[in-house]
């Protein structure tokens, strides 16, 4: 039938030229060719808590492929069969266990990359599982199928077995079960960055959580709220320019209701940055908008409880008008050390003083300890806070961490802070990041390069 005219009712028949056709049957194979394009993503778990994509076209092909040659102890994946037009994606399973999906240009050159890596005792073939083929390299899994490399660890030799079965059910997912069918999906494929991020929250290290959840509903989880982010690596800094949202209307609406009360940072607190602090949050508020959030964040209330059974820190923070800087120096079970800095619209609430000297818990005390400065002491835990002339409050566990400092600059991320509305910093050279994130960095350090700070910018 090529070449007749095609009737439409009520317009009569339209011309059809095999030239027509052709074009039509072209773009059939195009939209084809583009959908089979994603079809290895459906190897990643619909439900996955975090994903990162990275276009090593754009990127660079080492970004994608540094954590798979580690993976397979390998220096080199040339003529591995892999398609390294194609991006590469880095994920969290369901359970917590993490993978790396590749797609698969050469099932055959593939097979016999890895039959030479066995040779040399870098692996172990594991038997065929639900038509999929699987290898053991080092702790982890590596599964294939006929258009994409699944690799998922760590994993003891005992639990390999389980592990198969698992990624056998990912490795057969079709498009309605896989990856590309969740709203994850379309979310991180809308971000267009060489590597790009969608995380659940609750993805992210329990220490840090809290700060994500600023806006969402007292009573949402932290699987409900969800990050996305470009990341690049700059000289060492890791940037996450990002955004949090929701796929639950009421807790997006909240979020984006919030994002309102944070002003462009003017950078004032910068300097406060020591090497080694843990945490570092930056914002610019008017305090008795910025309450409101806080107080519904369950994790940051936990956090600032100890102070607030003797001193008053909501009405404090009532009075902020301007840069504000939460500093956590370092962090462990038994303690936690905590610094805040902000610009004041007044001390009216210095009134209160008088108040909270005499209601401390027992065995407490707060005392004077110098012009506009006073000491909650318990036991041996103190907590200093005052404010400068100029109505600048300070506050830490020891003088030093107290103070304003102004003799510090650090003018790349002076740039990066001032004119954000938020700026969240997790320091790697830490000691105590160090214990808490080791394998966060041993993670990251394949796929981004040397870490010495991440930084999340909102």
């Amino acid at each position: 039938m090529l070449g007749k005219d095609i009737n439409i009712k009520g317009r009569g028949p339209l011309p059809v030229t095999k030239t027509g056709w052709y074009f039509v049957l072209l773009c059939c194979i195009m939209l084809l060719a583009s959908c089979s394009d994603t079809d290895y993503m459906n190897v990643i778990p619909k439900e996955s808590s975090a994903v990162i994509s990275i276009d090593m076209q754009r990127a660079g092909q080492s970004s994608g492929t540094a954590l798979l040659q580690k993976l397979l102890h390998v220096n080199n994946l040339g003529n591995s069969g892999l398609d390294f037009k194609s991006k590469a994606f880095v994920f969290a399973a369901p359970d917590g266990s993490l993978g790396y999906c590749m797609k698969l240009r050469d099932k055959g050159d593939w097979e016999e990359f890895l039959t030479k890596v066995t040779a040399r005792g870098g692996a172990r073939r594991l038997t065929d599982r639900r038509g999929c083929q699987f290898a053991a390299v080092g702790n982890s899994v590596s599964g294939w199928n006929d258009g994409a490399l699944l690799v998922m660890g760590p994993v003891t030799p005992a639990a390999q077995s389980e592990l198969q079965v698992q990624m056998a059910r990912y490795l057969t997912a079709d498009a309605n079960e896989g990856f590309t069918a969740s709203k994850m999906y379309e979310r991180l494929d809308s971000i267009d960055t060489p590597m790009a991020m969608v995380a659940k929250v609750s993805a992210l290290p329990q220490k840090f959580s809290p700060a994500f959840m600023l806006g969402a509903p007292k009573d949402a989880d932290v699987s409900q709220v969800l990050l996305s982010a470009g990341i690049e690596n700059n000289e060492g800094l890791l940037l996450f320019h990002c955004s949090t949202f929701s796929f639950n209307s009421r807790i997006d609406g909240a979020l984006k209701k919030a994002e309102k009360v944070f002003r462009p940072i003017q950078g004032k607190y910068v300097a406060q940055l020591n090497e080694g602090n843990l945490f570092s949050m930056f914002m610019n508020v008017d305090g008795t908008e910025f309450l409101s959030l806080l107080q519904a964040d369950k994790g940051l209330q936990a956090l600032l409880a100890g102070i607030n059974a003797a001193i008053d820190m909501d009405n404090i923070i009532r009075s902020v008008n301007g840069d504000m800087t939460i500093i956590v120096p370092s962090y462990s079970d038994k303690e936690l050390q905590i610094s805040m800095l902000a610009q004041l619209a007044h001390t009216r609430w210095t009134a209160d003083i008088g108040y909270w000297k005499q209601s401390v818990p027992k065995g407490s005390t707060l005392s004077d300890c110098g012009t506009h400065m006073w000491c909650y002491q318990n036991g041996t835990s103190k907590f200093f806070f005052g404010y400068t002339p100029d109505l600048q409050f300070y506050s830490g566990t020891d003088m030093a961490s107290a103070r304003i400092n102004k003799g510090k600059n650090n003018p790349m991320m002076r740039r990066l802070i001032t004119g954000c509305h938020r700026a969240m910093i997790i320091d790697f050279s830490s000691s105590t990041s160090q214990k808490a994130l080791s394998a966060v960095a041993a993670f990251t350090a394949p796929v981004f390069g040397k870490v010495k700070k991440v930084v999340f910018l909102f």
